[in-house]
């Protein structure tokens, strides 16, 4: 019997048996409660601990395959003339809400005005790809091209290691200044230190524009942005992200909005009066940016963290899909609008800005072909943890 000071006794016992056994698992309620809650804290460290430098020559050649046939991924489009970005991610928003009618009225006119727009690129069937990080992991995968780990909080080791963040691409090739707004305080969800990670440089909060008063609301976060706009010297990079779209859902944002349909429940009805709200601020914001003259030079991105949770809204067989627009891209609303992922955003984003070698395009696909797709497999889940664990980027990131 081997000794249980043993490395590998530990790692087969501990690690393999119990943890690998698992690894897959994306489901909160077996993470924290099947498996247990000291245990899915202390599981990262271990799994550290063991996977340092760990990675195999073929699973390494594996990634730089993968890395090496990103560049195909290019399309021929004409890259547009684009001075700044805006990047809007909304708090659990589903596609299926825009077009709705309930009680005769229109639950997301301005976003539904951007739907119809020929211009405007629009994909309703994006499917969310994040596992128990939720936000965080919606986050991580517009910023990085990558997939999150599957059985524990990204975040927790995405923080030390570096990342192929696209605010540093863009930075670095476009010469943008680059920026965030948050909702809440920089401690939340790690925001501080993960935007240093994805190379923004400068962080706005709740600190900044509402002090002691708890979280922006979506109508403060605009309003907020605006003021940012205005003090820009130099063309920008700029995230948000809203919140007033999170649950719980009990009660109505916008008291002028008043939905009543014995159709859906009552949960239902407030997230649609949320998703009015924050689709009214949306629609002021895009108009103060025509208003200052920069909306026709800016691309702008608007799409969701993630799906709400299905048992939030108390409601059956809802489609989960979620959101993209993208405004301003020079591109028709006739290219690929089939099953997409959200892993894919990443990839389009480089693909319509900068035709030109890069290191890293993600491990989605280009929106802007529907040629050389391919799916989102077991295989990619597993490159993406392999990449994360064991700091792949350390000393292989590079921007040309």
């Amino acid at each position: 019997m081997p000794s249980t000071k043993s490395l590998g006794y530990i790692r087969h016992h501990l690690y393999s048996h119990h943890f690998d056994l698992y690894r897959n698992s994306a489901n909160p309620n077996w993470t924290y409660f099947q498996r247990g809650f000291l245990r899915t804290m202390l599981q990262p460290q271990i799994h550290a601990l063991l996977s340092k430098n760990m990675l195999t020559p073929k699973q390494i050649e594996l990634i730089n395959r993968e890395i090496h046939d990103q560049n195909s991924k290019i399309t021929k489009c004409k890259v547009p003339n684009i001075e700044n970005i805006i990047f809007i991610i909304i708090e659990s928003y589903l596609s299926m809400t825009s077009d709705m009618i309930v009680d005769g009225k229109e639950i997301t006119p301005n976003l539904n005005a951007l739907k119809r727009d020929s211009t405007v690129y629009y994909n309703g069937k994006m499917k969310s790809n994040i596992t128990i990080g939720e936000s965080g992991d919606g986050q991580f995968i517009c910023m990085t091209g990558l997939l999150p780990l599957r059985s524990e909080i990204t975040i927790g080791k995405a923080k030390e290691i570096v990342l192929p963040g696209l605010p540093i691409i863009l930075a670095k090739k476009m010469n943008l200044e680059t920026k965030m707004l948050i909702p809440t305080t920089p401690s939340m969800w790690e925001q501080e230190k993960m935007c240093k990670q994805y190379g923004i440089s400068k962080l706005y909060s709740s600190n900044d524009f509402n002090t002691g008063k708890g979280d922006l609301n979506d109508e403060q976060i605009f309003q907020a942005l605006q003021s940012i706009d205005k003090h820009s010297t130099k063309p920008f990079f700029s995230i948000v992200l809203t919140m007033s779209m999170h649950q719980p859902y009990d009660h109505n944002l916008d008291m002028t909005f008043k939905l009543s349909s014995t159709d859906y429940s009552k949960e239902f009805l407030h997230y649609l009066n949320a998703c009015h709200y924050t689709d009214h601020q949306i629609g002021k914001y895009l108009q103060h940016l025509k208003n200052y003259g920069i909306y026709d030079n800016s691309l702008i991105i608007i799409t969701s963290d993630h799906h709400p949770n299905p048992n939030s809204l108390q409601m059956k067989d809802l489609n989960h899909d979620i959101p993209l627009y993208i405004l301003n891209s020079g591109l028709s609303n006739n290219l690929y609008s089939g099953d997409c992922q959200q892993i894919d955003i990443y990839t389009t984003i480089l693909d319509i800005l900068i035709k030109d070698h890069l290191f890293w395009r993600g491990l989605g696909n280009t929106l802007l072909s529907s040629s050389r797709r391919t799916p989102l497999t077991q295989a990619k889940w597993d490159l993406s943890e392999w990449i994360i664990q064991n700091n792949y980027f350390k000393t292989r990131f590079q921007l040309e």
